[in-house]
């Protein structure tokens, strides 16, 4: 991958992860995570997402999700968001978007009932302060594990999960972790690559209030329908918050 795209006919040199961003190059896309932990504790690693000291209870068949806020702002007629776009990868591993209208502290059910991996969520509509005034969360149906949260004041979720699209297969270009001033702890990645039961660490880093960018020469694919996680621990009390920026090349695959 030459990183740029040759001139035509005296035409300036194209920057290729430009030209992919710009929807130029076929069957290939660009996706950039945020994830976000403030409540990570010493012990243990957890997912990089709004859920604190937990991590993820995968789903191993299709679910039915709901859609609450914590604050009565966030509904149709309030002045925190009012709708939400859910992405998500259907039981076939299929990309799937939902939107959903908010009622404040009475739970929304999505609709279709295949919801099976989450893979972002962002408030499109909103009200007078224009933003989620409380903490949003994607759950089973019913009140059960949750899949996805929104901070309040954030708008998008800042999850930690990633699981690669049916007929696509990514590779991870960057990586920036960031530890908070006097924090320290270690980052890790963990695959699961489709077909097995154990989780694979891709990599794991310590950190002392600093961040660093980790930039992928020799890309390693992930190949069609594997989970990504990453996570964090610290070895201070906390809580803590620790954030990672990841960017991923996504290619169709032939």
């Amino acid at each position: 991958m030459s990183g740029f795209i040759p001139p035509s006919s005296g035409a300036r040199p194209r920057d290729y992860f430009v030209e992919v961003a710009k929807g130029n190059v076929a069957g290939e896309s660009l996706k950039g995570i945020v994830m976000t932990n403030d409540g990570l504790v010493a012990g243990s690693f957890f997912d990089l997402w709004g859920g604190g000291a937990t991590n993820i209870v995968w789903p191993t068949a299709a679910e039915t999700w709901e859609i609450v806020s914590d604050n009565a702002n966030d509904s149709s007629g309030g002045s925190g968001a009012r709708q939400v776009s859910v992405s998500y990868l259907d039981d076939q591993y299929i990309e799937q978007t939902e939107v959903v209208t908010l009622n404040g502290l009475t739970p929304v059910v999505l609709l279709g009932g295949d919801h099976f991996r989450p893979n972002g969520a962002q408030v499109i509509s909103s009200g007078s302060s224009r933003e989620n005034e409380g903490e949003i969360v994607i759950r089973v149906s019913g009140g059960g594990n949750p899949r996805q949260y929104i901070k309040p004041g954030f708008s998008v979720s800042q999850d930690g999960h990633f699981t690669v699209p049916a007929n696509k297969t990514a590779f991870a270009l960057q990586s920036t972790p960031f530890y908070e001033k006097n924090q320290d702890g270690d980052v890790r990645g963990r695959l699961l690559v489709f077909g097995t039961n154990t989780f694979l660490t891709t990599g794991q880093f310590a950190f002392y209030q600093n961040a660093f960018d980790i930039e992928v020469k020799a890309l390693v694919p992930f190949p069609e329908k594997s989970d990504l996680i990453f996570q964090g621990t610290s070895t201070n009390p906390g809580p803590i918050t620790v954030s990672l920026v990841l960017e991923l090349l996504i290619v169709d695959n032939l």
